[in-house]
């Protein structure tokens, strides 16, 4: 299996655990495509990858009045670890719907992780197996 299709059997499995939350598709970009993207959206999980297809990285981001809140953040990341730069290929991003609160994010990023397993980072938020998004999104 070609590392673009591994990625991509793993971002589908990880959208449909966070589905309650979802606000759209997933789209995958490069590096530089993210650097130069206009808009973004203002709540998100953003899932990193290597030029081999293995995820380096899932966050989070809730940034209600920004319209480059992912950019803005990936930004971020660069300038307090270039490396990372060199590491990251290429963004998934999982846009969340606007109305969820910070702690619904970062839930969402801990369901994420716990499905990628990232390579780096490790101060993702902790779920619990048996709370899932969907009752924890229920009206």
């Amino acid at each position: 299996m070609k590392p673009h299709s591994v990625m991509l059997a793993q971002i589908n499995r990880a959208a449909r655990t966070i589905a309650p939350a979802s606000a759209g598709a997933a789209a995958t970009r490069t590096i530089r495509a993210i650097d130069r993207q206009r808009a973004t959206p203002s709540a998100a999980v953003y899932v990193a990858w290597d030029m081999h297809g293995r995820c380096r990285y899932v966050g989070s981001v809730r940034r209600p009045r920004s319209r480059t809140a992912v950019r803005d953040r990936v930004r971020e990341h660069f300038a307090k670890y270039p490396d990372r730069r060199a590491n990251w290929y290429a963004l998934t991003i999982l846009p969340l719907r606007d109305d969820l609160d910070i702690d619904q994010v970062r839930m969402c990023e801990g369901w994420v992780a716990y499905v990628l397993n990232p390579l780096e980072g490790s101060a993702h938020p902790v779920i619990a197996p048996d709370h899932t998004l969907v009752r924890a999104f229920a009206a």
